[in-house]
């Protein structure tokens, strides 16, 4: 009986927010619903704990409304060793990201529809790198040694770029992300440029992966000589911008980087207008 009266006052607590486009305060429920306003808000607890209902802060004041599970991000990999298909099939969160697996041979790189491509092919990395319109990870040596105490931080970095305007390479905020942080500052701020010269005929020369590998000790060094109250971003394949109110002090960490990257590429840097 007890157990048959529980499932009642929950179907009528969803039934209720069924129609509250916006949701309903705890107070508007139990008069809704004529129930004790300290029972139902020991259901709405209980119905949050389950994933049935949602709340969000309003004033002083809990708005409830029924729960919307967050829609799968379609991630494809591309890829023909079986045994990386097998660890993603592993690794990836399924909850959050739809996995779609293609080869190589049978993939078509006009087929832009995912959230996020990952590969191993630096031939369909390059071509989906020119489209721009979706990030696209190429996967490493580095990626040889995933196994699953790495579950967190590969979910995490995915979710991270495809719900964000983050570079795919560097983990640092992109172009867009950056004129949106420009936009929200209030008080006047300076925007250094840091471009890689040469970087096309290192690419080149040496590959993909080790321009990338490049790119990440770089981004790497800005941040571990950058000071705080500063916002990075990684504008373009070889371009920085390094946003500050402090000028001359970024200036003095940029020695830093320079003397670090010596003599692999040339680093030079300018205040952008």
């Amino acid at each position: 009986m007890v157990t048959r009266l529980n499932q009642e006052i929950k179907d009528k607590i969803l039934e209720f927010l069924k129609d509250k486009n916006i949701g309903a305060s705890c107070v508007e429920i139990s008069k809704g619903l004529k129930h004790n306003r300290i029972t139902i808000s020991k259901y709405l607890e209980i119905m949050k704990a389950q994933k049935l209902i949602s709340s969000k802060e309003f004033a002083q004041s809990k708005i409830w409304s029924t729960f919307q599970k967050e829609k799968q991000k379609k991630v494809t990999l591309v890829c023909d060793d079986e045994k990386i298909k097998e660890l993603f099939s592993l690794i990836l969160d399924l909850d959050k990201f739809e996995l779609c697996l293609k080869d190589t041979k049978t993939f078509d790189c006009k087929d832009i529809s995912s959230n996020l491509i990952i590969t191993k092919s630096e031939d369909i990395f390059e071509k989906l790198k020119s489209k721009a319109t979706i990030p696209v990870l190429l996967i490493g040596t580095d990626y040889d040694s995933i196994n699953l105490e790495n579950i967190f931080e590969i979910n995490q970095r995915i979710s991270e770029i495809i719900s964000n305007d983050y570079c795919s390479i560097t983990g640092l905020p992109d172009k867009k992300s950056l004129k949106e942080y420009i936009n929200k500052e209030i008080s006047p701020v300076k925007i250094i440029e840091i471009t890689i010269e040469g970087f096309d005929n290192y690419k080149k020369e040496m590959g993909i992966i080790a321009s990338q590998n490049i790119l990440k000790l770089i981004s790497k060094i800005i941040k571990n000589n950058v000071k705080l109250n500063t916002h990075i971003a990684h504008v373009s394949e070889n371009k920085f911008c390094i946003t500050t109110k402090n000028y001359q002090g970024i200036c003095k960490s940029f020695d830093n980087i320079k003397e670090f990257i010596k003599p692999n590429l040339n680093l030079v840097y300018r205040e952008a207008n």
